[in-house]
């Protein structure tokens, strides 16, 4: 069996073929699966699988594309606390995200919440809010699926300079209630669904 150690080590060098980049971000306390490659570690050895399960359970956080692809089943045999889902206002990303919900539920994965990406633009000269991509799709999926909306980020060019540097330090204080804000809301979601 391996250790944690080992299984780190493992995920530390497995690379996207594509972008160069790593696949999983390795933290002290957690690992953090980025994008749709997490099939290449699900396709690894049982036995590292395995492994991945004992040492990581309630420490890994998974992001993958919206759908109801090979990813996604897969991620299913293993013990998942949650899923919370993202959407655009905009119908399309809104039925794309309930197809998902829906396949979550056939799973029996609770979903943890809800949150709306790029909600709004606000423009900060005159104040005001243009609703590029509709409004209240979030809301509808929380509706629909009875999971909290944890709350919504807008558009806002400083999110997209600090993705770009990788710097995840983010200067506007309206921008960082908003991500506090969601995370309260979701770590209380989860944090009720495990006392259940």
């Amino acid at each position: 069996m391996f250790t944690e150690q080992d299984v780190r080590k493992i995920l530390e060098n497995i690379t996207d073929p594509e972008t160069g980049g790593n696949v999983a971000s390795v933290g002290k306390f957690s690992i953090t699966l980025n994008g749709g490659n997490v099939g290449v570690i699900l396709d690894m050895p049982g036995q590292v699988t395995k492994s991945w399960e004992q040492n990581f359970k309630a420490k890994c956080i998974n992001e993958i594309q919206k759908g109801t692809g090979d990813v996604h089943i897969s991620l299913a045999k293993f013990t998942i606390t949650g899923a919370v889902v993202v959407s655009t206002p905009q119908k399309l990303s809104v039925l794309q995200v309930v197809k998902t919900c829906d396949m979550l539920a056939n799973l029996n994965i609770k979903i943890s919440g809800v949150v709306e990406n790029m909600s709004y633009f606000f423009d900060g000269a005159s104040g005001s809010r243009t609703y590029v991509f509709g409004t209240g799709g979030a809301q509808d999926i929380s509706r629909l699926t009875g999971a909290p909306f944890l709350g919504d980020i807008r558009i806002d060019p400083e999110i997209c300079q600090t993705s770009e540097r990788r710097d995840p330090t983010i200067g506007n204080t309206d921008l960082l209630k908003a991500y506090d804000r969601i995370t309260e809301n979701m770590l209380a979601s989860v944090t009720e669904g495990c006392a259940m």
